[in-house]
């Protein structure tokens, strides 16, 4: 198996996990269901989870908690718009600059690299 067979695979399995487990996240508003309403899971002919659609990776925020926040819950809109441009520019790191080319030598070392494996 290659290794974006191997990651998709791994996403698909994550995404059925969370589909298929409840869970109350602090801070978030709970909608309240009444009682004689039941949540079905759609299901495919086997009775698998139906899990298709379109499966987005893409986030801002990161896996693990930055430990300068400390014990903060939110952002202010100026920490917000900071965090995201801080965001963005470490996940664009490897991409060319705005004329078009890449940043500097290592950045060219690393593609090659990066598009060899």
């Amino acid at each position: 198996m290659d290794r974006l067979s191997f990651e998709l695979t791994v996403y698909a399995l994550a995404a059925g996990l969370c589909v298929l487990s409840p869970a109350t996240v602090t801070g978030q508003h709970q909608k309240t269901v009444p009682e004689s309403t039941t949540l079905e899971v759609p299901r495919m002919a086997d009775g698998r989870p139906d899990l298709q659609g379109v499966w987005d990776f893409r986030s801002l925020t990161p896996l693990e908690r930055p430990s300068h926040l400390g014990d903060q819950d939110v952002f202010t809109e100026e920490e917000a718009a900071e965090f995201s441009e801080e965001r963005l520019a470490t996940l664009d790191k490897d991409q060319p600059g705005p004329d078009g080319t890449l940043r500097t030598r290592w950045d060219i070392v690393r593609a090659f690299a990066y598009n060899s494996a």
